[in-house]
């Protein structure tokens, strides 16, 4: 016995044939009786059969064979469905995450259990994740959200590799994997989040995933890809890159990274080859990039870059805030840029900007990211 909640494959049913002491008039705990019945070694989800009785998530229970100390997360919360709207900008800070329903007309703040320095976001299989570090050690500290970004957990310490012992800056998911880019490594979580390993040791910023391809962006225009599901990372087979590059984006079959004194280059194979873009009109740091219905933009400090040819030329666009343009996200016709705490909105995709209203009272180098309903 001790099964955990990467057992319920359907979420329906699990399998307890070596669970000796599985017995549904026995009551453990909030009366786990009547929340499961069993049928030929199978607990099933309801009381005496009728499978609607408690209509509960079970990804949150943990099994034990003490039938008096099932674990933490014995009975899970209802989750309820999200609010109403097309989708969900969701927006991180220092130690903050807040959400948009509304398309960035007003927001609400995630419950974290601990306060530490957040610096990534990302979203995947139903759960939210957001990678940081303490900011005392730095030591890394990754929370995982299933619950629409409403409140976030910390993943246990024993559950993150020793050998992963700094700072996080962003994450990215892909083929039910998270993959986690920081200092000095990048880590990868095959079970939504719950824990993580090492799988490589540079320094890298920024990671982005497209057509079965992991990558990521680091100093001196480093740039490795992953084709195994981030089980290993290499070096791209050619890039003119020479700057230290922070963001990196994927859309119509196209990766875009960005960096310092206005570098672009772009892949069009998958990552395995880099080409510098054919005009960038900005030689300062550039510190994001994103894309949306046709759009490549690119942020830096009051800079606003648009691409409509896939990162190939790129015309200068007027920015309402002088600030560091930290992150770009895409989503229910709307790009939203970040800026210490402040948002940029454009519906005409990245022709003209205007201020959106605050996030939250954080300053920090906000990341944003936008789920579609239909993938929550």
């Amino acid at each position: 016995c001790g099964y955990n909640a990467n057992d319920w494959g359907d979420n329906v049913t699990l399998d307890v044939s070596g669970c000796s002491a599985v017995n549904p008039e026995v009551t453990v705990g909030d009366n786990l009786s009547f929340i499961f019945y069993q049928d030929n070694n199978t607990l099933r989800f309801g009381d005496n059969g009728n499978s609607g009785t408690y209509p509960r998530d079970l990804k949150c229970i943990t099994f034990s064979n003490d039938s008096s100390n099932p674990g933490d997360d014995y009975l899970c919360n209802i989750i309820p469905p999200p609010p109403p709207g097309d989708g969900v900008f969701v927006v991180q800070g220092h130690q903050q995450v807040s959400r948009s329903w509304n398309n960035i007309t007003t927001w609400d703040n995630a419950t974290l259990n601990t306060s530490f320095y957040t610096s990534g976001i990302c979203y995947g299989n139903g759960t939210f994740v957001v990678v940081g570090d303490d900011n005392n050690g730095p030591f890394p500290i990754i929370a995982t959200s299933r619950d629409h970004a409403a409140s976030f957990d910390n993943v246990s310490s024993s559950n993150i590799h020793s050998d992963l012992s700094h700072s996080f800056y962003d994450c990215e998911f892909g083929n039910g994997v998270f993959i986690a880019a920081g200092t000095s490594q990048t880590g990868r979580s095959v079970d939504n989040g719950s824990s993580w390993t090492r799988v490589d040791t540079d320094h890298a910023y920024d990671v982005a995933f497209g057509n079965n391809v992991f990558a990521k962006v680091s100093n001196s225009g480093s740039i490795k890809i992953s084709t195994d599901n981030g089980l290993t990372f290499s070096n791209a087979a050619s890039s003119p890159a020479t700057e230290s590059l922070f963001g990196i984006t994927f859309g119509d079959n196209v990766f875009v990274a960005v960096g310092d004194n206005g570098e672009i280059v772009r892949s069009i194979d998958y990552g395995n080859n880099w080409i510098a873009s054919s005009s960038t009109p900005n030689g300062q740091r550039l510190w994001s990039v994103g894309y949306g219905n046709g759009v490549f933009i690119a942020t830096g400090t009051g800079i606003i870059l648009r691409s409509t040819n896939n990162g190939d030329t790129w015309t200068a666009i007027a920015s309402p805030n002088t600030g560091r343009l930290n992150s770009v996200a895409y989503g229910d016709g709307t790009f939203l840029i970040t800026v210490g705490g402040k948002t940029l909105k454009s519906t005409d995709l990245g022709l003209t900007w205007t201020e959106g209203i605050r996030t939250h009272s954080s300053s920090g180098e906000n990341k944003a990211i936008y789920v579609d309903r239909d993938d929550l």
